[in-house]
């Protein structure tokens, strides 16, 4: 798990680095402050082997299908747009409890990223010769990761082709990681196929709980067969079961997480914007639920959120499982130097919650 992260010149950060993380890690701040950048320097950092495919599905997220400005798309990863500047994503990892009890020395991975250049193609010059459609355009990304056990080099030059939501979702299940963005609706197949890898290892109930959290008539979830391939039903005691996709927002978002945390054992999950489509009400039971699976499957879980109620409930939730060493805020301030980060741990956050001090 990662106890230490630091960046330099991705996105908005010219220079974050975060000391201390835990198994929850909350990532607070205004708009563009960072908190999604961080994620995705996580999921890159993960996944380093497939850095186009990762690409590719951020930028689809982010609103960039195929046939986009690519150039324009990759200059976005450097800070600033300077694609002169190296993009430097580096972490510290640790094994077992949190925090580290153990003085021997942690593991690390670095991912380095630059950006190649070629000319620009365009047909014609207007009749004279310009060195800036010479060396002009970003033709590519070069990608180095390192490790104590591994070194890999990839070099991407298109992302016009569409990556298949199947290649992730393997690069995921392979990695264990999950990313989770703010607003997305996940295929139902899919949603089916990863509900049933869990039923056939007797590892769902977790999953048919979570939900009840929002839906507490739930007795049971199971696969169907349509015509249009399987689909996830819930048994909510009426004569008919209701598909889960049409049970609300809530019900969508929950079993997101749920399947995320139950598929990552020893791995990762990233939630962008965790409280999307959630009544408050079921703020802290679902947090409840993040804290006691992160524990029970060593999941560690970076959460992005702009909610004051989202916090206070995750707070809770460690509070009551007795975990407080489990939660750590990280709190994300632009300034001219660099980026500011601001942390806390669940006991810092206790004395600033019982002041009425803003954290967010």
């Amino acid at each position: 798990m990662i106890y230490t992260l630091r960046i330099t010149n991705f996105r908005c950060h010219h220079q974050a680095e975060l000391h201390g993380l835990s198994r929850i890690n909350l990532l607070l701040g205004k708009n563009n402050s960072g908190k999604t950048a961080v994620l995705e320097a996580l999921l890159l950092l993960s996944l380093p082997g497939n850095p186009r495919d990762v690409m590719v599905r951020l930028n689809e997220l982010r609103g960039y299908g195929p046939g986009a400005d690519q150039d324009e798309i990759m200059e976005s990863l450097f800070h600033n747009w300077d694609r002169t500047q190296e993009i430097s994503l580096e972490a510290t990892d640790v094994a077992g409890a949190f925090p580290p009890r153990t003085k021997e020395m942690p593991g690390w991975r670095e991912l380095r990223i630059k950006a190649t250049f070629g000319s620009r193609r365009e047909n014609g010059s207007g009749g004279v010769l310009e060195s800036a459609n010479m060396i002009g355009a970003t033709q590519g990304l070069a990608f180095q990761y390192r490790s104590p056990v591994t070194s890999v080099g990839r070099t991407v030059t298109d992302l016009t082709q569409r990556a298949s939501r199947q290649t992730l979702t393997d690069l995921e299940d392979a990695s264990a990681v999950v990313y989770i963005p703010a607003r997305s609706v996940p295929d139902a197949q899919t949603v089916a196929q990863r509900f049933s890898r869990l039923e056939i290892a007797r590892q769902h109930e977790p999953v048919v709980e979570a939900l009840r959290v929002i839906e507490p008539r739930l007795r049971r979830l199971t696969v169907v067969a349509t015509r249009g391939g399987s689909v996830l039903y819930g048994d909510l005691g009426a004569q008919h079961l209701m598909p889960v996709p049409l049970m609300g927002d809530g019900m969508i978002r929950v079993l997101s997480i749920a399947l995320a945390l139950a598929g990552s054992q020893n791995g990762m999950v990233l939630l962008d914007e965790v409280e999307n489509g959630l009544h408050h009400s079921a703020l802290p039971g679902v947090w409840r639920m993040i804290a006691q699976t992160a524990r029970r499957l060593n999941v560690q879980v970076f959460a992005a959120t702009h909610s004051d109620e989202c916090i206070r409930a995750a707070h809770r939730a460690v509070v009551s499982l007795n975990t407080r060493e489990d939660l750590r805020l990280c709190r994300f301030d632009l300034t001219e130097q660099g980026t500011r980060v601001v942390d806390y741990t669940a006991d810092e956050l206790a004395t600033a919650i019982e002041s009425e001090q803003e954290v967010r």
